[in-house]
């Protein structure tokens, strides 16, 4: 199987530096990852809140191409419904021939309703307007016009001046939801082996089904994250993640309703400090380790998802207060991971 590594990241604003700093700070960041030889960098979005110092991927991303040649640009999502569809087509189509081609477009609804809220989206119009954006732009894309009639967006044959170096269009990713990623056949974020698996299932089930996504790629590109800190001694990496932790949680939870499939709202609730206890554990959400426990824990990943085409492993390695010369330090360990892993270097079994 053929495995790269990318970067999943919530550009979390942190209290120890200016904004300006941390902009400049994050784009070195991405600099280092493709000199290091990650493939891709995939940014999330939210709105009103440290958890995203990026609001706009559009600017960002546009900046990050900028200073980069190689490595793959993406969202982890554009929230669709908080979009007017002929301005993202547009910025889209921009974005790819700024990027040279390197535009991953990941896409969902949004998960806070607060968010949806405050960009005068009712609950009940979320997922239908989610819907139709989709269409929307990738058909636009790919044909060159705008046409579409539905219940909240009606154009026909607005005609784009720019279209985007990638065609049809550039890859759509769908993070989290196995159920939709494979059954519209989106290239796939995953957080485990488990969700790959049924990710894999519903591809092959629903392949020949009407309104697939990405029908022009021979095989989706599928990615597992974590939130990761690595360092030579493994205790170095528990002190830090056990530092950073509780900021990443007070991140997340400062906006703090989620939406429910049912177009519903409901609380998050801010997990126990048990609950990292328990992802040092098992790895469900957290692997804080040495290289060796890393690579041990890809082994497994790799042993049980054998018969896949590929696999990009794309961790969290700047999250919380974690500064930015400590996540340069994990990426440079990464590496090494990645570097064994392709030469086929036998795994150590002890940190």
């Amino acid at each position: 199987m053929n495995i790269d590594f990318g970067v999943w990241d919530h550009f979390e604003r942190r209290s120890d530096a200016p904004a300006h700093q941390q902009y400049a700070e994050k784009i070195e960041f991405v600099r280092e990852a493709e000199h290091l030889g990650f493939s891709h960098y995939h940014i999330a979005e939210h709105h009103l809140t440290p958890l995203d110092l990026a609001p706009s991927p559009s600017v960002f991303l546009a900046a990050l191409a900028q200073a980069t040649s190689r490595i793959r640009l993406g969202t982890g999502v554009y929230c669709l419904p908080l979009y007017h569809p002929v301005r993202l087509v547009q910025e889209l189509c921009m974005l790819d021939n700024i990027a040279g081609g390197r535009l991953d477009i990941g896409v969902g609804r949004g998960i806070r309703a607060t968010e949806h809220e405050w960009f005068g989206v009712p609950q009940a119009e979320v997922q239908g307007r989610f819907d139709e954006m989709l269409d929307i732009i990738s058909g636009a894309m790919s044909t060159g016009r705008i046409d579409h009639h539905g219940a909240y967006y009606n154009y026909e044959g607005l005609k784009l001046d720019v279209l985007p170096v990638q065609q049809p269009h550039p890859p759509l990713w769908y993070a989290g939801g196995a159920e939709t990623a494979g059954r519209r056949g989106f290239n796939f974020l995953g957080r485990s082996p488990a969700d790959v698996s049924r990710f894999w299932q519903l591809w092959h089930e629903n392949r020949g089904q009407p309104g697939r996504i990405n029908s022009h790629l021979a095989t989706p590109r599928i990615a597992i994250t974590r939130h990761v800190v690595i360092r030579e001694r493994f205790e170095d990496a528990e002190r830090i993640a056990r530092r950073s932790w509780p900021e990443y949680e007070a991140h997340f939870f400062a906006t703090s309703v989620l939406v429910n499939r049912d177009g519903g709202a409901t609380p998050l609730q801010r997990a126990r400090t048990s609950v990292l206890e328990e992802a040092l554990q098992n790895d469900s959400r957290v692997i804080a380790g040495t290289p060796a426990m890393v690579r041990e824990r890809l082994d497994e990943w790799l042993a049980r998802l054998d018969d896949m085409p590929s696999l990009t492993f794309a961790p969290a390695v700047q999250w919380g207060d974690i500064s930015h010369n400590e996540a340069v330090e994990s990426l440079n360990l990464l590496a090494g991971v990645l570097s064994d892993l392709r030469s086929g270097a036998r795994s150590a079994t002890t940190p």
